[in-house]
């Protein structure tokens, strides 16, 4: 069955009536994620909306009042997937989203107009393509696209478009002689009925079944932006073409006036002074990574030379990193020594970190039955010291100590820090998150 949507692309508008109508699930996207969704799969007489194939993806808009999450194509019929049910036999108004269509209908052509010309020029031919949300790629049976062929493809493609050359949609019968030797990758296994071509004068002739430009004066415009290597030595040609080029113009003028103003310079400055910018930082992390290695050694040379001596090492470096952690338990090199070595946070973290007040722990044959705290014990009271008793007794640990610290600005909230000795972990609680965690850090 050939639908309304393609005779005539530009249609936006279209009564139809609801054939049948049956409770479904279906997988959308829903604010950016794929969220299976139940609702009702509604099949009309005819529809505008199109049906995923051919590499374009369907279209969305409303059948009546109900919003249309999914059109796909089921033989020789477009199922619509609603959220509410329709009645078989009502008339209904079916509108497309003319803003979804009209992007598609230009990429569309705009890849049947690279193809050909690919092809024509080069004699590479299209093994596959994909219309993305912004940026659309071609992919030609070619190890490689030099940037000069490119380019030469790039001005073909914009010739053709400024002379306006129609474009014609024909339909034809299984078998009709007019469909040898157009240019086609195979129908469906389960295609049924009419085969359409896509013609664009003197260019090029495609079977289709996707929506396209009556024109090519309607495609505005056409930008190749990158050849670049694809699997099986194979290489992918990415283009924009219409509407999104001159969306993506845009977003790139502004990307490029924010550049001026944060590097003080006009385009043609920005790589030179992007390059200086990039050896700098990589002489300050070389410098910073020096300073770090001295901290680290300070902090050991601190922890023995204290007196009396200590048999527990905790430091915190905000500016840290795992290089820094690695270092101080080199230079420690005693395994007799607890260390807790942590880094990042902010300066709040710091502080806690280096004002803890510890406590024994109280343990039994590796069983906890109590455990100690500080500061607040209010705070530790019902259900949260329940919840942090029973994962300790899960884990049949032996504590070796345990923090209970004030971390908030506000000096309301609590962290706890119970380490494990036995079996060389830390357990993380505190009163934002009750649920005890792994803490981040390194546990010797």
């Amino acid at each position: 069955m050939v639908f309304a949507c393609q005779n005539d692309s530009y249609a936006r508008k279209l009564p139809a009536t609801v054939v049948s109508c049956s409770p479904a699930e279906c997988q959308v996207i829903l604010e950016g994620k794929k969220t299976k969704v139940k609702g009702y799969e509604v099949i009309l007489d005819d529809t505008i909306l199109f049906p995923e194939g051919g590499g374009q993806p369907d279209d969305r808009g409303t059948i009546g009042s109900s919003e249309v999450l999914r059109v796909t194509r089921r033989g020789a019929e477009a199922v619509h997937f609603v959220r509410d049910p329709l009645a078989p036999g009502d008339v209904v108004e079916v509108t497309v989203d003319w803003c979804r269509r009209w992007h598609h209908m230009q990429q569309h052509s705009g890849q049947h107009l690279i193809t050909a010309i690919l092809d024509q020029l080069y004699g590479f031919q299209t093994t596959s393509w994909a219309l993305r949300d912004t940026v659309s790629f071609i992919e030609i049976d070619a190890a490689e696209l030099s940037r000069d062929q490119l380019e030469a493809a790039e001005r073909r493609a914009n010739e053709l478009i400024r002379e306006a050359r129609p474009v014609r949609v024909t339909v034809h019968q299984p078998g009709d002689p007019q469909l040898a030797g157009v240019r086609a990758r195979g129908l469906p296994d389960d295609h049924t009925g009419a085969v359409r071509i896509v013609s664009m004068e003197g260019i090029d002739d495609n079977m289709c079944c996707g929506t396209h430009v009556s024109s090519l004066a309607h495609l505005q415009a056409v930008k190749l932006l990158q050849a670049e290597r694809g699997k099986k030595g194979r290489t992918n040609v990415h283009f924009v073409a219409g509407q999104r080029l001159l969306d993506l113009l845009g977003e790139t003028a502004g990307r490029e006036a924010h550049l001026n103003t944060v590097l003080r310079c006009g385009p043609a400055e920005h790589g030179t002074i992007l390059d200086k910018w990039q050896r700098s930082l990589k002489t300050s992390q070389r410098a910073c990574r020096q300073l770090l290695r001295q901290l680290a050694q300070a902090e050991v040379a601190r922890f023995r030379s204290a007196a009396p001596p200590l048999g527990f090492l905790s430091v915190h470096q905000p500016a840290g990193d795992a290089e820094f952690m690695a270092t101080v338990v080199s230079l420690l090199d005693d395994e007799t020594v607890l260390a807790v070595v942590t880094v990042g946070g902010e300066r709040l973290m710091d502080d806690v970190i280096n004002s803890y007040y510890f406590a024994p722990a109280w343990s039994s044959g590796g069983r906890v039955v109590s455990f100690a705290t500080c500061w607040q014990e209010s705070m530790m009271a019902g259900r949260t010291s329940e919840m942090l008793r029973e994962h300790l007794e899960a884990r049949d640990a032996h504590l070796g100590m345990v923090w209970l610290l004030p971390y908030h600005r506000n000096g309301n909230h609590w962290a706890l820090y119970i380490v494990a000795i036995a079996s060389k972990t830390i357990v993380y609680m505190d009163s934002l998150h009750l649920r005890p965690n792994r803490l981040d850090i390194a546990f010797i």
